[in-house]
């Protein structure tokens, strides 16, 4: 910057990060998403979640820790339902979380949001409940469904 007699020059550094999840990456490997290990749907620890999911729950992809998706049950007008509780990383803001319900293992296609009723849906917990009492005839079940935003169907 001149003043008339004299300049000064500084140099600057600064990081850009095309998205939350590529800072991600970066803060937990050391070659960012270019490192072996950073794939969002790899697992390096070998805990049962992919990075994409470790992401999405704001737990460490390379150590087991205590699980961020808990389920209980939840009375309501007489009836039991199946709830699941899932916290959240505020800073993962290029995902979704989507909680899905089915009585039916052996159809994939059969996971749906239809009918769940979300109790909270905040930057950090969805607690979304069942909408058919466990009293049903079949058995119920719930999962935490993580897509990146703009990746995928």
């Amino acid at each position: 910057a001149p003043d008339c007699s004299a300049e000064s020059f500084a140099n600057l550094a600064l990081n850009g990060f095309a998205s939350p999840t590529s800072y991600w990456q970066v803060t937990h490997f050391p070659g960012g998403a270019g490192d072996a290990n950073a794939g969002m749907l790899l697992d390096p620890d070998f805990d049962g979640l992919a990075n994409l999911m470790e992401y999405a729950l704001g737990t460490s992809p390379k150590e087991h820790g205590p699980s961020h998706v808990n389920f209980d049950e939840v009375e309501t007008g007489g009836e039991r339902y199946l709830r699941l509780q899932i916290t959240k990383n505020p800073l993962a803001t290029d995902v979704t979380i989507t909680v899905q319900a089915t009585s039916d293992l052996s159809n994939p296609a059969s996971w749906d949001s239809a009918g769940l009723i979300v109790e909270e849906d905040s930057p950090t917990t969805l607690r979304v409940r069942d909408s058919q009492p466990m009293s049903g005839p079949l058995p119920r079940f719930m999962r935490g469904f993580v897509q990146q935003n703009g990746v995928g169907p």
